[in-house]
């Protein structure tokens, strides 16, 4: 098994060379791969004092020539990872610390297909919204070649990548797990109003086609149900409905 730990970067200059210090310091980790998406803050100026001062040696850092989305970069660095086993991790986690990655790895070699790291510990408690974030957390690991067929469809999204990524395990064993105090640094933290407020906008936005996208694939295959027509987005209704998707609630603390 080898891994490769795609971080998608934009804007995150405050959290970002944190991030990078913590993944290329975890020995199962064969390689971790940064993909500018042309940001417009201090992230490249960051990620190049990280490479001059830390001097990593599974390191590998590309750049966009312009703005594409989330899940472009992750493509990007997908079609250049050489691991058969690919981890994605958001760049804007303050927290971040070894015994979360390392929880989802150890989690992962058990023999579950994809181990996602939720933010929240009420992934099974009543409140819809905070168990919809836990499936579409950005920390997740799984077998690259049970999403490669879907990597058309996530380059054209922004965001939505990880409902993607949970409609190729739809068959599949998921487990989720809980990354407590990761210090996840929201939108309205780090940009100035009309930025946030605009960014929410188009990543809802974003959402919506993903779930359209998705359940039209379904609905070709033959395979789309009544509940997944009337349902939120696809990637609530899926594991709100199949049962063999359990969570674990580990604690990670730095």
């Amino acid at each position: 098994m080898k891994i490769s730990c795609i971080v998608p970067v934009y804007n995150n200059s405050t959290t970002v060379e944190h991030v990078l210090s913590v993944l290329t310091n975890i020995q199962d980790i064969s390689e971790v791969i940064a993909v500018d998406d042309k940001s417009t803050d201090n992230s490249l100026k960051k990620i190049k004092s990280f490479i001059k001062n830390k001097k990593p040696r599974n390191f590998i850092f590309l750049k966009h020539p312009k703005n594409k989305g989330k899940g472009a970069g992750l493509v990007t660095g997908s079609n250049r990872a050489t691991g058969d086993v690919l981890l994605f991790c958001d760049a804007d986690l303050s927290k971040l610390c070894t015994s979360h990655i390392q929880a989802m790895i150890d989690k992962f070699k058990e023999g579950h297909d994809m181990v996602i790291a939720a933010r929240s510990d009420d992934t099974n408690g009543r409140d819809p919204i905070t168990q919809f974030l836990a499936t579409v957390s950005g920390e997740r690991i799984f077998y690259r070649k049970n999403i490669e067929e879907y990597f058309d469809l996530i380059a054209q999204m922004g965001n939505g990548i990880e409902q993607i990524t949970n409609f190729a395990h739809k068959d599949k064993d998921v487990e989720i797990i809980v990354s407590r105090d990761i210090g996840h640094v929201l939108k309205y933290e780090r940009g100035r109003p009309l930025e946030w407020i605009w960014e929410y906008i188009q990543e809802i936005w974003q959402l919506i086609r993903t779930d359209a996208k998705l359940k039209k694939r379904l609905l070709v295959s033959g395979c789309l149900t009544l509940g997944s027509i009337i349902a939120g987005l696809f990637s609530f209704w899926y594991f709100k409905t199949r049962k063999k998707n359990k969570t674990t609630k580990t604690q990670n603390n730095p």
